[in-house]
C-alpha cells in the first residue's frame, strides 16, 4: 500500500514539474508567435496588389496637344522634369478647378497613384477645402460622379506620395483625376503623377481571411494562459480584441490603402506599346519612254450622202411647266452645348469609416473620443479575462494604432502623443471602475452570506 501510494505521490509530482514548465514556456511561445504574425501581416499587406498587364501606365506626359484646360489651369515642367500642371487661385465665378477622365477604356476597380503636389505661397480659402486639392471622381455607369479624397495642402508644403490605391467606392467605375485650387491666392502645382490599374493578388485573397482568424487563435490562447476556466470569456475577448484592430489599425478607416512603409510591391508597370517605325517608301521604277507618234496613213474622201427629204411629221405643243414649289428653309445650326462646369465638393459628404467621420466631425471632443474609445473595450476585456491582460490588450491596441498610422505616412507629432495620453487615460478610468465594481460585488456576497449564517436554525 505503501509503495503504491509513493508512486502514486511521485506520478503526481512529475506532471506538476511538466506543467510548470508548460507553463513557464508560454509566455514565450506566445512572444515569438506574435512576431511571427507580425511579420506575416507586412507581407501579406505589401503584397496586397499587383499591376494588371491589360492597362499601361498612365503619366501627365500622355496629355495630348488638343487636351483643353480650364482657364485657370496650364502645362508647367516640375523640378523632374517630368510634364505636370499649374493651377491659379480661383475667382467667386470661376473655380480653379482641373477634370482629366483617364483613358483607362472602360471602368476598373483600384488604382495605384504617385504623385507630389507643391504649393507655392496657397492661401487658403473660409472653408476647411478651400486649398490645393487632388481628388478622383468615379462615374458609375448610370449614376452621379462620387468623390474620393486623395491629398491636399495649403501654403508651401510639398507632399510626395510614392503609391497609394484608391478603390472605387461602388465597385467598377470610370475614373476621372480633378485638381483644384480653391484658395485665395497662390498656386499649386502638380509635379508629376502617374496612375497604373492594379488588381488584388491570390496571396491577399487568402490572407485577409487567414489573418484574423490565426490573429484570433492567438488572441484567445493569450486570454486563456495561467486560468482553467471556461472557454467562453477568452473567445469573446479574443473576437473583440481582433474586431478593434481591424477597425483602428489595420485595414483601420482610412478610405485609401497605403503601404506600411517601403512602397506596395506590385511588379513592373505595364509599358505603352510603341508604334512601329515607318518603312520609307519603294524607289520608282523607272518606265520606258513611248515611241513617238506615227502620221495616220491618207484615206480616199468618202462620197457625199444623197439628201433625202424628210417627212412631215406633226409637232405637239410643248407640255406644260410643273408648278414651282418654294425651297425649304435651310436648318438653323446647332448652337454648342457648353460642358458642365465643376462645382465645389462639400468635403464632409465624402464617406468614410464612421469612426473617422465621427472623429472628424468632433475635432474639439478629440479627448473625450479617445478616451471612451478605449474605455469600453478595456472594460468588457476586464470582466472577460481580468484587469492584467485586459491592460496588455489595450496596450497593444494602442501601440497597433500608432505603429500603423506611422507606417501608413501619417507621421507621429505632439497631438499623437497627447492621442496615447487620451488612451492611457480611459484605460485607466476602465481598470479603476472594474475594480470597484469587482470590490462592491464581493462585498455584497459577503454580507449576503454572512446574513445566512447569522440566522438561527
Amino acid at each position: 500500500m505503501s509503495s503504491r501510494r509513493a508512486g502514486k505521490g511521485s506520478h503526481g509530482a512529475a506532471r506538476a514539474v511538466v506543467l510548470s514548465g508548460v507553463r513557464r514556456a508560454i509566455l514565450p511561445l506566445l512572444t515569438l508567435s506574435f512576431l511571427l504574425l507580425l511579420g506575416g501581416t507586412w507581407l501579406t499587406w505589401q503584397h496586397r496588389f499587383e499591376i494588371d498587364p491589360a492597362y499601361p501606365r498612365w503619366s501627365l506626359e500622355d496629355l495630348g496637344d488638343d487636351f483643353v484646360l480650364s482657364p485657370h489651369a496650364k502645362r508647367d515642367d516640375g523640378p523632374a522634369g517630368k510634364g505636370g500642371l499649374v493651377l491659379t487661385a480661383s475667382t467667386p465665378t470661376d473655380l480653379g478647378i482641373q477634370m482629366i477622365p483617364l483613358p483607362h477604356g472602360g471602368p476598373v476597380r483600384f488604382l495605384m497613384m504617385g504623385f507630389s503636389i507643391r504649393p507655392v505661397a496657397l492661401e487658403p480659402g473660409g472653408q476647411v477645402w478651400s486649398d490645393g486639392r487632388l481628388m478622383m471622381m468615379w462615374q458609375v455607369e448610370g449614376g452621379p460622379l462620387l468623390p474620393q479624397y486623395i491629398s491636399s495642402t495649403r501654403h508651401d508644403l510639398v507632399i510626395t506620395v510614392p503609391s497609394v490605391v484608391a478603390p472605387s467606392p461602388a465597385g467598377l467605375a470610370a475614373p476621372i483625376l480633378r485638381v483644384e485650387h480653391l484658395g485665395r491666392g497662390g498656386t499649386f502645382h502638380l509635379d508629376y503623377c502617374h496612375i497604373d490599374v492594379v488588381r488584388e493578388t491570390a496571396w491577399w485573397r487568402a490572407g485577409r481571411w487567414v489573418l484574423p482568424i490565426v490573429w484570433f487563435a492567438w488572441a484567445v490562447a493569450f486570454a486563456k494562459a495561467g486560468h482553467a476556466s471556461g472557454l467562453i470569456r477568452p473567445l469573446l475577448a479574443g473576437a473583440l480584441w481582433v474586431a478593434c484592430i481591424a477597425e483602428l489599425a489595420v485595414p483601420g478607416p482610412w478610405p485609401l490603402v497605403r503601404p506600411l512603409g517601403p512602397p506596395l510591391q506590385v511588379g513592373e508597370p505595364v509599358v505603352k506599346a510603341l508604334p512601329p517605325p515607318e518603312s520609307p517608301p519603294p524607289a520608282p521604277v523607272p518606265t520606258p519612254e513611248p515611241p513617238p507618234p506615227q502620221p495616220p496613213a491618207a484615206t480616199p474622201p468618202a462620197p457625199a450622202p444623197t439628201p433625202v427629204p424628210a417627212p412631215d411629221v406633226p409637232v405637239a405643243p410643248p407640255p406644260a411647266a410643273p408648278p414651282v414649289s418654294p425651297a425649304p428653309a435651310a436648318p438653323e445650326p446647332e448652337k454648342p452645348v457648353a460642358p458642365p462646369v465643376p462645382q465645389a465638393i462639400d468635403q464632409s459628404t465624402i464617406k468614410g469609416n464612421i469612426l473617422l467621420q465621427i472623429k472628424n466631425r468632433i475635432e474639439a471632443a478629440r479627448p473625450l473620443f479617445h478616451m471612451l474609445m478605449f474605455f469600453g473595450p478595456t472594460i468588457l476585456l476586464a470582466f472577460m479575462v481580468g484587469r492584467w491582460k485586459s491592460f496588455v490588450f489595450a496596450a497593444l491596441l494602442a501601440a497597433a494604432i500608432e505603429g500603423s498610422q506611422y507606417l501608413f505616412g501619417y507621421g507621429f507629432d505632439g497631438s499623437d502623443c497627447l492621442d496615447l495620453t487620451y488612451d492611457a487615460m480611459g484605460v485607466a478610468a476602465a481598470l479603476i471602475v472594474h475594480a470597484r465594481i469587482t470590490r462592491w460585488w464581493q462585498s455584497r456576497g459577503k454580507n449576503a452570506s454572512n446574513s445566512s449564517t447569522a440566522q438561527p436554525a
